[in-house]
């Protein structure tokens, strides 16, 4: 009676342990810093950013 009854659990427990796990790797800091520049206005005449 319980095998017929829990056959579809049983097969979603062996689908659920071939799945690969997740896990926290270690990340490397980088030393190069990245700079975001923004353009002087030369001419008066467009002021976009003040």
């Amino acid at each position: 009676m319980s095998s017929g009854k829990y056959s579809g659990f049983s097969d979603v427990a062996k689908q659920a342990m071939m799945q690969t796990q997740e896990s926290m790797l270690e990340i490397k800091t980088r030393k190069n810093k990245l700079y975001i520049g923004i353009p002087k206005e030369v001419s008066f005449q467009e002021n976009r950013i003040p």
